[in-house]
């Protein structure tokens, strides 16, 4: 979970794998991968139009990685929310991950500590349930001296095809124990491990109001269409009249630049929070997908806040939810939101991830998972099918 909401990762594919993998290349175009001919379980109807989960989710929770040097045995990495993306390669589906690790020394920490080593790394699956860490983890890891030193979270990755590369999206802080100091800033890769930052200060600032007095919190989504245009959302809040701030934010889109240092922020929001309660908060975490000539917009709607940490503060009471659009700017909600496939209704959705393939979507849930009510809650990602319906 980041300061400010939980951190998530979009992945699409890989153009090359390396060897420790076991794989040695990866189509370079869209597949038509049908899951269910690969997954060791099967997909079954959730009872929402369209929708169908994995049997024997969830599909990933953690790897016994450890990056870090000299820890007591009790140590552990916890992981933050992914994203996925498959592929076939040779004929079998690739799955890929990207996610996000902080230290625990306790290995019982149930919050964030802010200040704990950090690095995100990388893994892939033959199955989607397996997966084979890679071995040059982390792939980044805290840099001293920079504006995002001290942790990357709410990260968004995207292919960018008509440059060959993986552009970023993130949020970036330094923490002094007592406040936070956080910026929004971007990367690029073009084998999808090592990861190139521009120098210099964020493109944008969260610790103060933009020119049109606009309070950013963290990068939702990120979109790249087949021209290589660069959208990213962004969840924020438009200072009133009066000076004042409402407590919903809402979901801006920016324009991003083919060197990402420059964010072009559209004046109104593409989607506003509320006035449905499901989303009256906030919208949080988005998932930004293409099928046929409709743009899907899969997204975490907040019902409330709470305060946390230097001031800071995170959604709760979260759902799934969709909207859709023709222009990526101007969205519809969907009437029947919110997707009802929280787990026990506990309304704890952190993060969603999508893909879409052929005819269907794929969509990667983070949400509380637990075999029985008396079992201890673990957040871990669970795989769903989504079919579009008349």
């Amino acid at each position: 979970m980041s300061m400010v909401g939980r951190s998530c990762w979009l992945v699409l594919f890989w153009s090359g794998c390396s060897k420790e993998y076991g794989i040695s290349a990866v189509a370079g175009s869209e597949p038509a991968v049908n899951p269910e001919d690969f997954m060791p379980c099967d997909f079954s109807e959730t009872g929402e139009a369209g929708m169908r989960v994995y049997d024997c989710n969830p599909v990933f929770e953690a790897t016994d990685e450890m990056w870090f040097d000299d820890v007591p045995d009790t140590a552990r990495i916890v992981t933050g929310s992914v994203g996925f993306y498959t592929n076939l390669v040779m004929g079998f589906p690739v799955y890929q991950i990207w996610y996000a690790g902080r230290l625990d020394r306790t290995g019982t920490t149930t919050t964030t500590d802010f200040t704990a080593d950090w690095g995100f790394g990388t893994a892939v699956s033959e199955n989607g349930v397996d997966w084979t860490t890679h071995a040059d983890n982390p792939l980044v890891r805290e840099r001293p001296g920079r504006w995002d030193q001290d942790g990357m979270n709410a990260l968004q990755i995207a292919r960018d095809d008509s440059r060959g590369r993986y552009v970023m999206a993130y949020q970036g802080y330094t923490f002094d124990g007592s406040s936070f100091s956080i910026g929004l800033g971007a990367a690029e890769s073009v084998d999808g491990i090592t990861w190139t930052f521009p120098e210099g200060p964020p493109p944008l600032d969260q610790n103060g109001p933009t020119e049109d007095g606009l309070y950013i919190s963290w990068p939702s989504a990120l979109y790249v269409n087949d021209g290589g245009l660069i959208t990213a959302y962004l969840t924020a809040v438009k200072e009133n009249s009066d000076g004042s701030l409402p407590e919903q934010v809402d979901l801006y889109a920016a324009e991003v630049s083919a060197d990402l240092k420059e964010w072009r922020i559209f004046d109104e929001p593409v989607l506003q929070a509320g006035p449905e309660a499901y989303d009256a908060g906030a919208i949080t975490s988005a998932a930004v997908v293409k099928l046929e000539d409709t743009l899907y917009m899969f997204y975490i709607g907040a019902e409330g806040w709470q305060e946390i940490a230097g001031g800071a503060r995170v959604p709760i009471e979260t759902t799934l939810n969709v909207a859709t659009s023709a222009t990526g700017i101007s969205w519809t909600k969907h009437p029947e939101n919110p997707i009802s496939i929280d787990l026990r209704g506990r309304k704890r959705i952190g993060d969603v991830a999508a893909q879409a393939v052929g005819d269907t979507i794929h969509l990667w849930i983070q949400d509380e998972y637990a075999a029985s009510d008396s079992d201890p809650i673990r957040e871990a990602v669970g795989y769903y099918l989504f079919k579009p319906t008349e």
